[in-house]
């Protein structure tokens, strides 16, 4: 669900948002930066996926158009009661 809601962030370009999904909210600058350039964020259907890539991403550029990657989310949480965040170093090595 949380990645899901990322996605919606950042293809409703709702920073505020995005900020919310991912860890250490107040420095969210640098996965800022690569996002403003995303003009669509999305999950390929898992059915259509090769078994060897089974967390594709399509995601369109403006510059560069339509890329599949295979992304890995790291979801983590600092204490059992604290809430899911997605691991922003993570994110942006990927998105880079």
């Amino acid at each position: 669900m949380l990645i899901r809601i990322f996605t919606i962030a950042l293809n409703q370009e709702n920073q505020k948002l995005l900020a919310m999904t991912l860890s250490n909210p107040s420095h969210p600058n640098r996965v800022n930066k690569l996002v403003k350039d995303i003009t669509y964020f999305g999950v390929v259907d898992p059915l259509k996926q090769p078994p060897e890539q089974p967390n594709s991403r399509a995601i369109y550029k403006k510059r560069e158009g339509k890329e599949i990657k295979v992304m890995h989310f790291m979801i983590r949480r600092e204490s059992l009661t604290d809430r899911w965040f997605i691991d922003q170093d993570l994110l942006y090595e990927d998105l880079k």
